[in-house]
């Protein structure tokens, strides 16, 4: 992937994204097509797949621009995050890029706007059938905290993580986890994991 040489370069980029993000939503026609197209070329950065994960997880950003950003991350996890996925297109995001999104997502879980939050969900599931347990050791912490609190938000999320397209990678978290607290002691609702999973994929229930 192409990559940025200094920091004027990087803050350039995503302004350029920013504005190819806007002319996507325009309801110009020309302005538009031309806008998806910039967007492919710029789908090859390195920085590209980092942008659109700010983009998502931004509070302060605008509802539209956020909820185009997530669902575009979303495209791009599934094709270019590894060369071992049968939608892979060159090329594959870089171990740095890969570190920095990994970082930003799990907050997105607990967002507020549901389009945003599923979609910020569904790439951390797609990520995690590659990256966990090596490359993202804490995810398993991380989906914990968020099933376990207050937030409702962060609940939901972390339960559209368990609806993704690997659930049983999950099973894989909920095993370590019985090891780790001990069944009596574990708060997270290990049935309703089971019926969210089983209920989508058909999958066998938990021993």
């Amino acid at each position: 992937m192409a990559s940025s040489t200094g920091g004027d370069v990087s803050r350039s980029l995503k302004d350029v994204l920013l504005e190819t993000l806007s002319g996507i939503l325009s309801p110009d026609h020309n302005l538009r097509v031309s806008a998806e197209e910039q967007v492919k070329a710029l789908e090859v950065t390195e920085e590209f797949g980092v942008h659109l994960a700010e983009f998502t997880v931004d509070h302060n950003g605008p509802l539209a621009i956020r909820q185009l950003a997530s669902v575009l991350l979303k495209q791009y996890v599934e094709v270019h995050w590894s060369v071992h996925s049968e939608k892979f297109r060159p090329p594959e995001t870089t171990d740095q890029a890969k570190a920095a999104i990994r970082q930003m997502l799990p907050a997105g879980l607990k967002e507020s706007i549901s389009k945003v939050r599923s979609s910020v969900a569904y790439a951390i599931s797609a990520i995690a059938h590659w990256d966990w347990p090596e490359a993202w050791p804490d995810l398993f912490q991380q989906l914990m905290q968020a099933l376990t609190s207050t937030d409702q938000n962060a609940v939901h999320g972390a339960m559209r993580v368990l609806t993704g397209d690997d659930c049983n990678v999950i099973y894989i978290m909920f095993e370590w986890c019985s090891i780790i607290v001990g069944k009596k002691e574990y708060v997270f609702n290990k049935r309703t994991i089971e019926v969210f999973c089983c209920k989508k994929h058909d999958q066998t229930t938990f021993s």
